[in-house]
């Protein structure tokens, strides 16, 4: 899995992975655990560095220099743990947009299986 800011029209936080990362992170979304995408050995940070937390109200996506904090809420992950399995289970290359309630990044959040290389994202 690899993950940072893409060189798209739009500010994206693309997230490049596999059959088994996909499920992987539809998992720890599901069980409602807290990530830092660091800790995990086969994710790639591209200069920046993302923080998953569940939580019990709202949801959102922020920003604070090269570091994003997704707060995902219930209802939020079950849409995302859907939308990952699907794009997981794809035959074709896919994208899913895992939009958040709110968004104070200013940046939308892409997971994507066989459609970019890495060379989409800013060094």
């Amino acid at each position: 899995m690899h993950v940072g800011l893409a060189d798209f029209a739009e500010p994206t936080l693309l997230i490049l992975g596999d059959v088994g990362s996909l499920n992987w992170l539809a998992d720890r979304i599901e069980s409602r655990q807290s990530l830092d995408f660091a800790a995990a050995l086969f994710v790639r940070l591209l200069s920046v560095s993302l923080l998953l937390e569940p939580t019990e109200g709202d949801g959102g996506f922020s920003r604070q220099g090269a570091k994003f904090i997704w707060k995902i809420s219930l209802s939020e992950s079950q849409k995302f743990v859907e939308q990952l399995r699907a794009l997981a289970a794809s035959e074709v290359p896919a994208h899913a947009y895992l939009d958040a309630i709110a968004n104070s990044a200013g940046v939308e959040v892409i997971a994507s299986k066989g459609e970019y290389s890495t060379d989409a994202f800013i060094p």
